[in-house]
């Protein structure tokens, strides 16, 4: 028995501005892992430790610490990101070891948008509002408050730049907001420079939508036909509005008319959170216009938002054909209820943002209610 998972051997992911060098998005325990301040490049980063330990761990059946997340999605009967990835990978045939081939990092944390699901660490926008941050401290309100993102945009061009990309298949480009990001166009063209058979790279740029980029960045996406900008999106309209507060619906419309106009794939993600798992079919009617695709994941954390608070028999009634959606909802999971605490996070997301989710969500807002432990 194996749980040979391939971001252990090829992987990277640097996804917080704190700058932690993990092997994919979802390995939680950070603690011995370096960080990009510590490190000039990541070439032969597997081949030592904790990583080294980490692959052999998988490969031996075992599963370490931080990879919790996939083992309780398996448990449950969710396809974890391991058993994804493994399967992109043995589909595609594009398994290299001892290279950098899945890539998924920020390069430079700067945003306009002030997401429920987000915080500091992703986010320059959240960081900025000592307010707000200071009533969810008075709340004992939980949220990652790494923000070191003003030295860290620099720091990750360097340890970039030193590093051997021309393996690389699967490169996922996060934020922040990727299309504010300074760097941008300098690291598609390092790509354009060494990536080895253009064609086999999937290049992701996960954006809110909220910016269309200049028709140098288009033309240089285009160059590879694998390219794809995803959309992340929670949902239409004013639920839109509140969950990722800062810029209009109007506007993100507006965006992903033009991107639809372009050579570019487009695809949509969606974070499924007690704030939106009732009112997804809007969204996939929505993107159906476009004919864009969207996949699920399940929030992570913070667990206030989780949807896994719920009872089953609550969240399987709003499933709604998409398989991979109802697998997330009808999974076997259940942690420790934190509705009190969600049900405060709203109402002081709600006061800063001069939004009303009670009225945007209500039925939502009745459940988590209602699920209240007394």
């Amino acid at each position: 028995m194996t749980n040979f998972c391939v971001h252990s051997q090829v992987g990277v992911s640097v996804v917080d501005s704190g700058g932690a060098v993990r092997p994919c998005c979802k390995f939680s325990n950070t603690i011995d892992l370096p960080t990009i301040f510590d490190i000039e490049s990541l070439d032969g980063l597997h081949q030592t430790s904790p990583y080294y330990d980490i692959k052999r761990n998988l490969n031996h059946g075992q599963w370490p610490s931080g990879c919790q997340m996939c083992q309780l999605a398996e448990q449950g009967g969710a396809e974890s990101r391991r058993v994804w990835s493994n399967k992109f990978y043995g589909q595609h045939n594009l398994f290299q070891p001892a290279t950098i081939q899945d890539l998924e990092i920020a390069l430079d944390y700067t945003c306009n948008m002030r997401c429920q699901i987000c915080n500091p660490s992703a986010s320059s926008k959240w960081s900025t509002n000592t307010e707000l941050l200071n009533d969810l401290d008075r709340a004992g309100i939980d949220y990652d408050k790494n923000n070191h993102y003003r030295n860290y945009q620099d720091r990750m061009k360097l340890v970039l730049s030193n590093t051997d990309l021309s393996m690389a298949r699967h490169i996922k480009i996060e934020g922040g907001e990727p299309f504010y990001a300074k760097h941008l166009s300098w690291f598609i063209d390092k790509l354009h420079q060494e990536v080895v058979t253009p064609n086999k790279l999937f290049l992701n740029i996960t954006t809110n939508g909220s910016v269309y980029p200049d028709e140098q960045v288009i033309r240089q996406l285009e160059y590879f036909p694998n390219s794809v900008v995803s959309f992340s999106l929670d949902g239409t309209e004013k639920l839109a509005e509140s969950t990722r507060w800062g810029v209009s619906w109007e506007t993100i419309d507006r965006n992903i008319q033009c991107f639809s106009e372009t050579n570019i794939n487009l695809y949509a993600s969606c974070t499924v959170s007690i704030l939106n798992f009732n009112k997804l079919w809007a969204l996939q009617d929505y993107l159906k216009r476009y004919n864009i695709k969207v996949s699920f994941s399940e929030l992570t954390f913070p667990k206030h938002l989780s949807i896994y608070q719920l009872p089953l028999s609550i969240r399987e009634q709003f499933v709604t054909g998409n398989s991979e959606l109802d697998r997330i909802l009808t999974a076997d999971i259940t942690i420790d209820n934190q509705l009190t605490t969600t049900r405060d996070y709203i109402n002081i997301m709600d006061r800063h943002q001069k939004t009303d989710f009670s009225s945007v969500n209500k039925q939502a807002w009745e459940i988590i209610n209602a699920n209240i432990r007394k």
